[in-house]
């Protein structure tokens, strides 16, 4: 059963004047919000960083929903909040439809095709607990991030994650440039090491894992990754990495000043 709680929403989400309205949050599965927003409905999306907030139509999609912004200037707003460059990152949105308020994450780029005039060239997309891409059987990876994330619960998802699924979300927090992500996910924390490691890697791709827990709080990891730093194009590693979950800490924390040292 889903997870519900009432939340106020003020200014820093709805807007400039405070709302004194209850809202309720609950992160529905997907065979429920695919019903509950059908095709051709309208919902508003909210920008859980930002606050921005910009109207959509549902015009297709079957695992997931595909989206149109309703207006230019709902494009507009949806291109501010990815920093005015259109973009395949993953991003954290509550879903506003009624009185209901659902995480979800969506992507920034126009693809495919688009049917209102709304100076959009295609549309997008808006993934739910438990939606699928169109080529891949399994709930995409950083799509399931963003939706903890939305729901105010990616402590107690990373902190359920085993060795390759913690660096999953390093290769994520890369790819997507999000240092604080990458911050949760090292030993460290946020700071030098996170920033040195966006500096020197541009993207990263792990093509297999390995990984062996030698006690409750130590594992071993070993990784094929494909990396470019920005200059000399594509680079191929294979890294042995240590991995930590320190007591008294959720969760397992790479070790960034190993994990930079290999590059």
């Amino acid at each position: 059963m889903a997870l519900m709680m009432k939340v106020l929403i003020t200014a820093s989400i709805l807007g400039a004047v405070p709302l004194r309205m209850d809202y309720m949050t609950d992160t529905l599965p997907w065979k429920e919000t695919n019903l509950l927003l059908p095709k051709y409905s309208f919902f508003e999306l909210i920008d859980v960083e930002t606050g921005k907030t910009f109207q959509v139509q549902r015009r297709a999609g079957n695992k997931h929903a595909d989206v149109q912004p309703v207006t230019e200037a709902d494009t507009k707003v949806m291109k501010e909040i990815y920093g005015g460059h259109w973009s395949w990152n993953r991003r954290a949105i509550l879903v506003k439809s009624g009185n209901l308020l659902i995480p979800a994450s969506m992507n920034g780029m126009p693809h495919g095709g688009g049917a209102l005039q709304n100076g959009f060239p295609g549309h997008f997309c808006v993934h739910f607990l438990g939606s699928t891409t169109h080529k891949t059987p399994r709930p995409d990876f950083a799509h399931t991030l963003m939706i903890h994330k939305a729901a105010g619960e990616l402590p107690e998802f990373l902190a359920s994650l085993e060795p390759e699924g913690a660096m999953k979300a390093v290769e994520m927090a890369v790819k997507q440039r999000d240092e604080e992500l990458l911050g949760k996910m090292l030993l460290e924390g946020r700071g030098m090491e996170s920033e040195t490691l966006l500096k020197k890697v541009k993207t990263m791709k792990i093509s297999s894992y390995e990984a062996k827990e030698l006690s409750p709080f130590l594992a071993s990891i070993t990784i094929k990754l494909k990396w470019t730093d920005g200059k000399r194009g594509v680079h191929h590693s294979d890294l042995d990495l240590t991995l930590h979950q320190p007591e008294g800490i959720s969760g397992w924390k790479v070790d960034g000043k190993e994990l930079n040292g290999s590059f």
